[in-house]
């Protein structure tokens, strides 16, 4: 959050509070056989925007626009607990 104070006419001043949302991508590892399941349970999670079935080293990556960091910490606790969720890391967009 940044908060901005301008002086107008050298007398008053306007605070303006600018909230900056956190973009996030969750790298997630699931139990074998239980990938399409997981994705779409995180997928109804709220605050999770997109979550696909992906190859590579993870198996499911879930996109996140996010109002503060205190929601990416309730985020992060409803997609562990996820059945099958074995491993989560968490890249945050700058």
């Amino acid at each position: 959050m940044y908060i901005y104070q301008i002086n107008i006419m050298d007398r008053q001043y306007l605070e303006v509070v600018v909230q900056i949302p956190v973009v996030v991508y969750i790298l997630i590892r699931v139990e074998a056989g239980k990938v399409w399941d997981v994705a779409q349970a995180i997928g109804k999670i709220s605050g999770v925007d997109r979550s696909n079935v992906v190859t590579g080293p993870y198996d499911v990556i879930a996109y996140a626009v996010l109002p503060s960091t205190e929601d990416l910490r309730q985020l992060m606790e409803g997609i562990h607990s996820v059945d099958g969720v074995t491993r989560t890391e968490t890249c945050i967009a700058i």
